[in-house]
Order: structure tokens, then C-alpha cells, then sequence
């Protein structure tokens, strides 16, 4: 993955927000990161609340993700040369889509 070894059999997860904006991986704080505006999936997303915790949780953050799953699952059908090496076992859990290959 963008030049990244990923193990055979790793769990992986992606959550439909962090692919729309990639607000896990890219994280603008350069106080933090010596690179902020560089995606890198090695990054630890420390602090990042996207749609806060708790009793602040945002009350539109199950549309947002509705909304992101369809998206994303209309224009991967744009990139048709895109594809896995190996065919991925998806399940869902907590409202997460979660892939493993191995």
C-alpha cells in the first residue's frame, strides 16, 4: 500500500470517514508532525476526534458515514484498473468495514 509491506493475513480496517478525508492518516499539525500535509498510514492518529467522544459525540456522524460508504462504493466503480492482489474476506462490526486477506 503506497509502498508499504503489509503482512500476509494482517487485519485491516478502514474506517469510511479516514477514507474520505483521510483525517487519521493526515493529521495538519505541525507542532506534532514534522510533515503534517504528508499520508502516511504509519502515523499514529493520536488526538484525532473527528466527531468528538462522548457526550459531545456529533449527532449526524451515522448519516456522515452512510454517506461516505456510498460515495466510496460509487467511484471505485470509476477506477476499473484498480485492483486487490488478493480477493479481500470483508466483514462489518461496529460500523467498520473490515477486510482480511490472509
Amino acid at each position: 500500500m503506497g509502498g508499504l509491506l503489509l503482512a500476509a493475513g494482517l487485519d485491516t480496517t478502514a474506517d469510511m470517514i479516514a477514507l474520505g478525508t483521510f483525517a487519521l492518516l493526515r493529521h495538519p499539525d505541525p507542532a506534532e508532525f514534522t510533515d503534517p500535509d504528508a499520508l502516511d498510514p504509519r502515523r499514529a492518529a493520536s488526538g484525532h476526534l473527528g466527531f468528538g467522544h462522548g457526550p459531545h459525540l456529533c449527532p449526524g456522524h451515522h448519516l456522515a458515514r452512510v454517506e461516505m460508504h456510498v460515495t466510496s462504493t460509487a467511484l471505485v466503480p470509476r477506477f476499473p484498473g484498480l485492483r486487490l492482489a488478493v480477493p479481500p474476506r470483508m466483514t462489518s462490526r461496529c460500523g467498520q468495514e473490515r477486510a482480511s486477506t490472509g
